[in-house]
């Protein structure tokens, strides 16, 4: 018989794994359903609050028509199974095993969105390639959203195109676009949460039908988000509770915003020695590591802790200059009213602590991590650009001060900083997604085949190897390593007629021998690129310096020496 496998991880073993398809779960139900009635509520509701500006109304349904359009496209034209091969990203850092978890699943991310990939990937198409299409489809769905979002805040096209193109042009969208990270759909969360949250800051203008309806759309994306990423309840909690109470008690709202103004006013009143202590308490803080995930709450929780200062550098880094200005100042500006915003400034802030103390200053898993914020800022600048507005009101600028500000804005846009990592560059090309494009090409071109890889643990040491191929259904079994390759291939795959050896990202380390093991066998296929590393090699070791994809026959006789 023929051999399809599928892969499950297992330290010291040869393993082949059963890959689950979708299920109706009760995570999986409730993230589809949710999916699918947030969607029908961010139409309906995003249409309703543009009603009353004719411009408005047509942006909103030039970018559901332009969306529809689209989403047809890629469905019919371009499904998974056609998206082209150097499309595919892989973005969680790591070896081989990260690499066939990208591929047959996803990774770090919670069962809402596992079950999201599960139902749109087509069955005997890789999961990479259902989570790439997917994420395509939802930052679509982002650029085509933010449209009509920007022109209902700034009542102005022109601005809002920009703005849309801006979100577009960001280094972490075109990185994450095709990827395999869950940061679409947390954005696509955001912003449907934006149009809930702003139906219920509306309800003296609307039947209070609309405002439930806004409440309900706050619950599905909070729901879907938290699903998808436990730490996004940072944000998605404080929404959906003062969304609860600008609803219900819109003077407790005040009276909240009144006691965060205190807090201010009485901390800048502070005697000096005190802000002093609390500075230096702070830095202790900031430089102590107090261990595991205790270590990143502690920081992200400390009031005066400092990196956030580095977020608008980073920013810079990734996205257009004028877009990170603009955000800093619709920062400050959403900051003066967090509550009526839903604290989300504060969210913000707490996050990213999170997220930089989980990065460990590392700049691409700082890339990662915080992709998922990336509307926010956008959303932010709009704020921005209506803070300059009010400022031009106040100081009685020229006329046209506008048109001079955004071109200024848009000239220092194309103008990048001085990158100081070769990983700020999109779309994102180095060893990492070189080898999982290899990965997936050698498994599409041997269907059938029951293909075998030598990995290491993060350490680079407990070298094992793993049999996986190219279906989600295989039966589960698991021959012993010590046998040796070719006795555990033979037990696992009975009367495989195609077994090969995978010289993948692993044995290009330069303390694998993976060389030695792969000459004893025919040579089928071999490439060659010159290494760009990209994952931390302090932590996941060396590479040398030209990598070699290649495969070799198991079924034919011993090369001979």
């Amino acid at each position: 018989m023929e051999w399809d496998g599928g892969l499950r991880r297992e330290s010291g073993a040869l393993v082949i794994a059963q890959l689950p398809g979708f299920t109706a779960t009760p995570t999986s139900f409730a993230v589809v359903l949710c999916s699918a009635v947030g969607v029908l509520l961010t139409v309906l509701l995003g249409l309703r609050l543009a009603a009353r500006d004719r411009a408005t109304q047509w942006s909103a349904l030039a970018g559901l028509i332009v969306l529809l359009a689209a989403l047809t496209y890629l469905q019919l034209e371009l499904p998974p199974s056609a998206i082209p091969l150097s499309w595919l990203r892989v973005l969680h850092e790591g070896g081989t095993a990260t690499l066939l978890e990208a591929t047959y699943a996803t990774t770090h991310t919670g069962a809402g969105f596992q079950a999201l990939v599960a139902s749109h990937t087509p069955e005997n198409v890789l999961m990479l390639r259902g989570v790439a299409h997917l994420n395509l489809c939802l930052t679509t769905a982002c650029a085509c959203l933010l449209f009509p979002i920007a022109r209902y805040v700034l009542k102005s096209t022109l601005p809002a195109v920009l703005f849309a193109v801006a979100y577009v042009a960001n280094i972490q969208t075109l990185s994450v676009a095709t990827s395999e990270l869950p940061s679409p759909v947390l954005e696509l969360c955001f912003l449907s949460g934006v149009i809930g949250f702003e139906t219920i800051r509306r309800r003296d203008d609307f039947a209070p039908a609309w405002s439930v309806l806004g409440q309900l759309l706050l619950v599905m994306a909070t729901t879907v988000a938290c699903l998808c990423r436990v730490e996004a309840a940072i944000v998605a909690f404080p929404a959906l509770a003062m969304g609860w109470l600008q609803r219900t008690r819109p003077q407790r709202v005040i009276a909240l915003q009144g006691r965060l103004d205190a807090l201010v006013r009485r901390t800048l009143a502070a005697p000096r020695w005190l802000l002093l202590l609390l500075l230096v308490a702070t830095l202790v803080v900031h430089f102590v590591d107090f261990g595991g995930h205790l270590n990143w709450v502690v920081k992200a929780l400390s009031p005066l802790e400092p990196s956030i200062v580095a977020y608008p550098v980073l920013l810079a880094q990734f996205s257009p200059l004028g877009l990170v200005v603009l955000g800093v100042l619709g920062w400050l500006h959403t900051c003066r009213r967090a509550a009526h915003w839903a604290l989300l400034p504060l969210g913000i802030v707490v996050l990213f602590r999170l997220y930089a103390a989980a990065g460990h200053q590392v700049l691409f898993e700082v890339l990662r991590y915080t992709s998922a914020m990336s509307t926010a800022v956008v959303w932010m600048a709009l704020f921005g650009w209506r803070e300059l507005q009010s400022a031009a009101a106040r100081r009685q600028w020229p006329q046209a001060w506008s048109t001079t500000t955004a071109l200024g804005l848009v000239l220092i846009s194309t103008v990048f900083p001085p990158r100081i990592d070769r990983i700020l560059e999109a779309p994102l090309d180095l060893d990492h997604q070189h080898a999982a494009r290899s990965l997936v090409e050698t498994i599409e071109s041997n269907p059938g085949c029951a293909l075998v890889t030598k990995q290491v643990d993060r350490k680079g040491k407990n070298p094992s190897y793993v049999l996986f191929g190219s279906t989600r259904h295989p039966a589960p079994l698991h021959p012993a390593a010590e046998e040796g390759l070719e006795a555990a291939v033979r037990r696992a795959a009975p009367g495989s007629k195609c077994a090969l050896f995978y010289y993948g990202f692993d044995c290009n380390r330069t303390e694998l021998p993976c060389a030695e093991e792969a000459r004893a066998y025919p040579r089928v296929s071999e490439t060659t690129v010159p290494s760009r590393p990209y994952n931390d090699r302090r932590e996941y070791g060396e590479h040398v310096g030209e990598l070699v994809f290649a495969t070799f026959s198991l079924n034919g006789a011993r090369a001979q020496h």
